[in-house]
């Protein structure tokens, strides 16, 4: 069994650290939207937050993209 697992992690080494990251991507995305369900639109922060929160999804969909043409 261990000489399997092996193999698995030679073929896809950076596996585990892509889904760790995205795990977290994700967390931070969900906790940007429970803010901004929370803050008025008028809140001075509230574009602010948007702009964090579009940017970060912009450079995963590039992050994204980039991956899936092997870049």
């Amino acid at each position: 069994m261990d000489g399997i697992v092996l193999l698995k992690e030679e073929a896809a080494p950076d596996t585990k650290d892509h889904v760790l990251e995205s795990i977290e991507e994700h967390h931070v995305v969900l906790w940007m939207f429970s803010e901004l369900r929370d803050l008025d639109a008028a809140d001075e922060r509230f574009d602010a937050k948007m702009n964090v929160l579009m940017e970060n999804a912009r450079r995963h969909g590039r992050g994204v993209a980039g991956q899936a043409r092997g870049i």
